[in-house]
């Protein structure tokens, strides 16, 4: 399948399921930004957000910009990802299926991970926002170490 079959595909299916995605894919993307708590109640949520964000970019400049086209619009990976997704709002682990799910789960159990299998955009799409996640780790253990090395200079003269 092409890109924008793929698109087709999943834009259509949004626009028959959610109550708000009358315009599909936008539709579906207005619905996850009007759920409150939606990134902390299901995990890879800002990246299914950003994905579907970007995919809807590139259908509109493929459809509108007289120089896009999917040869030089879109990366290998692209189509799974529409696929996959589109799979995922077939079996209800898609975001706001599990957002719906979790909400009516006790609270010690609300954030809930997606059953299906790594998203290929996880990985080759925003890796810079797994570097900032890393580098935050690290520096809050260097911190802790500058802290812990402070304090036991203070306490030993």
């Amino acid at each position: 399948m092409g890109f924008m079959r793929s698109y087709k595909h999943l834009d259509h299916l949004c626009a028959g399921i959610y109550p708000n995605a009358r315009n599909g894919i936008s539709g579906y993307i207005e619905d996850m930004e009007q759920t409150p708590r939606g990134a902390y109640l299901v995990s890879g949520w800002n990246d299914d957000y950003k994905a579907l964000k970007h995919y809807r970019w590139v259908r509109n400049q493929i459809a509108h910009d007289e120089y896009a086209d999917e040869e030089n619009m879109c990366q290998p990976g692209d189509i799974e990802w529409l696929e996959n997704f589109h799979r995922r709002i077939m079996n209800q682990t898609d975001p706001l299926a599990l957002a719906r799910i979790a909400k009516k789960a006790p609270v010690s159990q609300q954030k809930i991970r997606p059953k299906t299998s790594a998203e290929p955009h996880s990985d080759h799409r925003y890796p810079a926002e797994k570097k900032a996640d890393l580098s935050v780790i690290w520096t809050i253990i260097a911190l802790t170490a500058v802290f812990a090395a402070v304090l036991y200079f203070l306490l030993n003269n």
